[in-house]
């Protein structure tokens, strides 16, 4: 019997000491599992799990960790791959069943090699790789099979009635229209006289590691988020997602053949209704917004229609940067839709079960289905693309006067966030703080961003919550906001735009204690009161960011700066005049206003966290001035525009014209 212990850390390469396994993956769940699992593997190399337990680890640390405690002996008739070191088939044992997916891991890939005469192991971690650990063993699921019913007996008892429901009705779900070149949606069509359906739905979703490699995501993700099914022909994962999870879920389908509407009956009597919501009709045509914490994009179409459908995904449902899983076919224009557009999907690789490793419960699967479905499924030849949204980038220019400063405890950068390979345009202040009229603000910031959007510019709208409440009705401004900003972005950007409560008149003496924050002081619980109440009412919008923040006066505090990396606060806007070490060729700023409540090199952030340095009377300027200057020095920092300022002067529409078709162009 073996006895040993290896721990993987990122980028270290530790041997075995005792067989307790500890995994840790900080980047994509659902394939470096951070479940925990003790198990037991006996001489014949058949008993699995002696307890799975698919519980996800704590979310207080940012590198999660997974334990596997094993006693392990030699399988016999190992393949002779496998019986190279004794360890080996243990460990890709365990590795198949954390993973979910057995036996891939996505993302980081793990080589395993023999090393000393005891024939332990080193583990070593490669950056960015997606790779097969197939097939140095045979690795046994089946336990699985069980396991997954008897911890969700709701859950089962909806596969039951699901396979009723597909063995009465036909669950074909494409009539083909030769003569109208074109598929429709069959309402009743039935199985052939063999007794099998041309296709029967979700023979992948009759996987027990496929389900539990979709939790596996699923349970990390934050509240509020959504999961959201794109092509939603066998409702098994929705159904799934309102058992195990808390999570409330989105369907989008044409939900027109009578299987569907009868499984969808049993779905809303068995779960709370009020979870699931049901968006009917061409997906191309799809109106609904939702903040998705991971989309399952199963339409099985390629083609024109199939790049409708990314460009509709992207506009409406990725604001969060959702986790996705990618059929197969839906997959194929993935390069020609992304190379067009330089969309914000970042693909970590491909995930599948190992050939006839599915492991199926039998009592779950309808007589009527197809074995060629039922193959797909055990083999999950399909293989699921994988990956997440990403739609802000930080990049910097080589060259550039500054480089991006950054350790473990501080970050600041001269470089420019970009969406889709384009400059991100930052505009501040919505609503101005001033004696305007909210419907002339409304006016002229309205002609600014409808430029912009004619001109696919990218941009990132500061908007003050409590000046909505104190300027009108929050309602209309959420109407207004909503009708304007289609492709654009909202942020925050203070909570009322004031040094004092009381009035929109600036006392520019509190900018060197903090600016609008200053009034609060250290008290966090107090500024997350503040967030959470200007957050709730920014939630409206349908194009609302939470990753950004726009401090309004460009005055900071610690206190302030705490509690927005509390609140996944990525990128921090602000201006080098609170740079300690600025340039040699900054322009000096004689105005009041300090080092604006700290400097920025002293302010202490996570890792990941970066302070976008705009720079003055450079990129933070006039539109025509930073136009003029972006035109010397394309290489220039982020652009800060304000929209109040900037329409008050002669010509402001031509000028924005002129400024939108130079930036439009992507520099990434």
């Amino acid at each position: 019997m073996i006895s040993r212990t290896f721990h993987f850390r990122k980028m270290k390469i530790l041997k075995f000491s005792k067989l307790d396994l500890s995994l840790r993956d900080e980047t994509h769940p659902g394939l470096c599992h951070t479940s925990r699992v003790t198990t037991h593997v006996d001489a014949a190399g058949a008993s699995l799990p002696a307890g799975f337990n698919a519980r996800p680890a704590s979310h207080a640390h940012p590198l999660k960790r997974a334990r596997v405690k094993i006693l392990s002996t030699a399988r016999p008739n190992m393949p002779a791959s496998c019986r190279t070191t004794k360890l080996r088939y243990s460990a890709l044992l365990v590795i198949g069943l954390v993973g979910g997916s057995v036996p891939y891991l996505l993302s980081r890939g793990l080589d395993l090699a023999p090393d000393d005469v005891h024939h332990s192991t080193l583990v070593r971690l490669r950056e960015e790789t997606c790779e097969s650990l197939a097939p140095l063993c045979e690795i046994d699921g089946s336990p699985l099979q069980k396991t997954l019913y008897k911890s969700h007996p709701t859950f089962y008892h909806f596969m039951l009635r699901r396979k009723e429901i597909e063995e009465a009705w036909s669950a074909h779900e494409y009539n083909v229209d030769k003569r109208k070149s074109k598929s429709v949606y069959s309402d009743r069509v039935h199985c052939k006289p063999s007794g099998h359906c041309d296709v029967a739905t979700g023979g992948l979703y009759l996987c027990p590691p496929v389900v539990y490699g979709v939790l596996e995501v699923l349970r990390r993700l934050d509240v509020g988020k959504k999961f959201c099914v794109v092509g939603s022909g066998s409702l098994v994962l929705e159904a799934w997602a309102l058992d195990a999870t808390n999570l409330d879920v989105i369907s989008f389908d044409l939900f027109n053949t009578e299987y569907q509407r009868r499984i969808s009956e049993t779905i809303r009597t068995m779960y709370d209704e009020t979870r699931w919501l049901q968006v009917a009709g061409p997906f191309e045509e799809n109106t609904v917004r939702a903040r998705c914490g991971a989309i399952v994009f199963d339409t099985n179409i390629a083609g024109p229609l199939n790049r409708l459908h990314w460009a509709k995904l992207e506009e409406t449902l990725t604001i969060e940067n959702p986790y996705m899983w990618v059929q197969h076919n839906n997959w194929e224009d993935y390069a020609a839709y992304c190379s067009n557009v330089g969309c914000g999907f970042h693909h970590f690789g491909s995930t599948r079960v190992k050939d006839n490793e599915c492991c199926p419960d039998s009592t779950v699967i309808p007589s009527n289905m197809h074995p060629a479905v039922l193959d797909a499924g055990n083999s999950w030849n399909e293989q699921y693309q994988f990956g997440r949204w990403q739609t802000f980038r930080l990049i910097e220019f080589k060259g550039a006067e500054f480089k991006t400063t950054a350790d473990s405890a501080r970050s600041m950068t001269l470089g420019t966030v970009v969406v889709n390979g384009k400059r991100l345009i930052r505009i501040d202040d919505y609503p101005f703080p001033s004696s305007m009229s909210i419907e002339t603000q409304q006016t002229r910031l309205g002609r600014v961003l409808d430029i912009l959007e004619a001109y696919a510019v990218p941009y990132l709208l500061g908007v003050s919550p409590i000046q909505m409440l104190l300027k009108g009705d929050v309602h209309q401004h959420v109407q207004f906001l909503n009708a304007h900003v289609k492709t654009g972005f909202v942020c925050m950007h203070g909570f009322d735009h004031r040094t004092d409560e009381n009035t929109d008149l600036v006392d520019t003496e509190k900018w060197a204690s903090g600016g609008e924050f200053s009034k609060y002081g250290t008290d966090q619980k107090l500024l997350q009161e503040k967030w959470s109440k200007g957050r709730d009412i920014l939630m409206g919008i349908n194009r609302y960011t939470t990753e950004h923040f726009i401090p309004p006066f460009n005055a900071l505090t610690q206190s302030m700066v705490d509690v927005l990396t509390r609140n996944n606060v990525t990128f921090i806007h602000t201006c080098d005049v609170a740079l300690r070490n600025r340039s040699v060729s900054a322009v000096p700023y004689e105005n009041a206003g300090g080092n604006f409540g700290g400097w920025i090199e002293d302010y202490v952030v996570p890792s990941g966290v970066v302070f976008v340095v705009s720079e003055w009377k450079k990129t933070y300027d006039f539109v025509s001035d930073v136009d003029a200057y972006l035109r010397r020095n394309p290489k220039g920092s982020q652009v800060t525009l304000h929209w109040y300022y900037d329409t008050q002067r002669r010509n402001w529409a031509r000028s924005y014209k002129k400024f939108a078709k130079y930036v439009r162009m992507r520099i990434a």
